[in-house]
């Protein structure tokens, strides 16, 4: 069973690609790990309680990316 917020991921991700999913077993069987993470960092079981901690959750694995595809030219081209 799915919390509100994962619901909503359920409706918005991907167009509402994987809008028809009820478990987690069929979110981590669709292969596609950013859509697993999500549901994960959103899950009851990981204290996702609001829905001001679900926009947290969600701003902070943005702010990561963006630190991650701001400098990953860079890191490559040290190596």
């Amino acid at each position: 069973m799915f919390n509100p917020y994962q619901k909503a991921v359920l409706r918005i991700y991907e167009e509402g690609e994987y809008s028809n999913m009820t478990t987690m077993d069929e979110v981590e069987q669709a292969g596609d790990g950013l859509f697993t993470f999500i549901m994960r960092e959103l899950g009851d079981e990981n204290d996702c309680d609001s829905q001001a901690e679900a926009e947290r959750r969600i701003e902070v694995a943005i702010s990561q990316l963006d630190e991650i595809y701001d400098r990953l030219e860079q890191e490559i081209e040290d190596e």
